[in-house]
């Protein structure tokens, strides 16, 4: 820990393009992983999304409000997501006729609660035929229901509790499947990244600008405020998560699927868990179920790999 807060903030670039003013709580795994991304992307792309603001002068701020999810359905956000999308890249086309500089592509920050509530609502998205980048960052929505489905109803007496099973502890950490879902749909280029491992990040979206077609990045981004730790072990709980393979980094190339950060000899789950006040009335029972799903999803990486 503390070699990677000595050495990483002088090995990253020192262009910042990601700008200061948002409303993100302290030790936010969101903003940290979009400010990376960023000092990745530089001004060669356009940024479009509630969670990324760019300096560069040739960023378009077609998407830059902040989602009410109250007040807008899933639906009229991906309309409006694919008019953006579209007019992005058409100032794209004339930005490559009048400007030297090559913008290669445009880049779209996605919320995972968007793709955990509604995924029939983002199909289009995916089948769509534009040449964008997604960053899809996951603060694990499908996790957070788990728990409050397993926890006691302290103060809810009056309803009927419905235990967790092994089941559903197993469907919850496959949730963390959902780059193959994407690579089905024809992407050129699937990841998933941490921001606790920032060149492993950055090498990433750099594949993701270079490559020809979609591609589609899935970014663990721990939350101090959500799931209850201290905002300055945000960096330490995504190194947790890595080396107790409940979040493995890999990427996928031409169906070809690689692991980018092995881990020899992984860690117990519950050293990542106890990291977290979310599982302080997670059932003790239920761990060694996690720990399995952990596990079998992990060999299956392996075996594809191996392949």
């Amino acid at each position: 820990m503390d070699q990677f807060s000595v050495y990483v903030p002088k090995l990253l670039p020192k262009d910042e393009y990601y700008l200061s003013g948002r409303r993100s709580c302290q030790g936010c795994g969101k903003a940290m992983a979009a400010r990376i991304a960023c000092k990745a992307i530089g001004n060669s792309s356009i940024i479009s999304g509630p969670v990324s603001r760019s300096r560069s002068p040739l960023t378009a701020s077609l998407t830059a409000q902040s989602y009410e999810f109250d007040d807008i359905t899933y639906e009229d956000m991906t309309s409006s997501l694919l008019s953006g999308i579209s007019q992005v890249n058409e100032a794209v086309r004339k930005e490559g006729r009048t400007n030297r500089k090559r913008i290669k592509k445009t880049v779209v920050g996605i919320d995972r609660r968007v793709l955990f509530a509604n995924f029939l609502a983002l199909s289009r998205t995916f089948e769509s035929k534009e040449d964008t980048l997604y960053l899809c960052f996951d603060n694990e929505p499908s996790m957070n229901v788990l728990i409050n489905h397993a926890s006691p109803l302290s103060f809810n007496l009056s309803e009927v509790p419905h235990p967790a099973s092994a089941h559903d502890v197993e469907r919850a950490v496959r949730e963390k499947g959902i780059p193959g879902v994407v690579e089905e749909a024809g992407f050129s280029y699937v990841a998933t990244a941490c921001s606790a491992f920032p060149f492993d990040l950055m090498n990433k979206v750099k594949k993701g600008l270079e490559c020809k077609g979609n591609a589609f990045i899935l970014v663990l981004t721990p939350c101090p405020t959500g799931w209850i730790f201290s905002p300055k072990l945000t960096v330490r709980v995504g190194l947790q998560a890595v080396k107790t393979g409940y979040f493995p980094l890999y990427e996928i190339e031409n169906g070809n699927m690689r692991i980018t950060e092995r881990i020899k000899a992984r860690k117990p789950l519950q050293e990542y868990l106890k990291m977290q006040g979310r599982f302080m009335l997670f059932p003790p029972e239920l761990i060694p179920s996690m720990q399995k799903a952990v596990d079998e999803m992990y060999e299956e990486l392996l075996n594809r790999e191996s392949r």
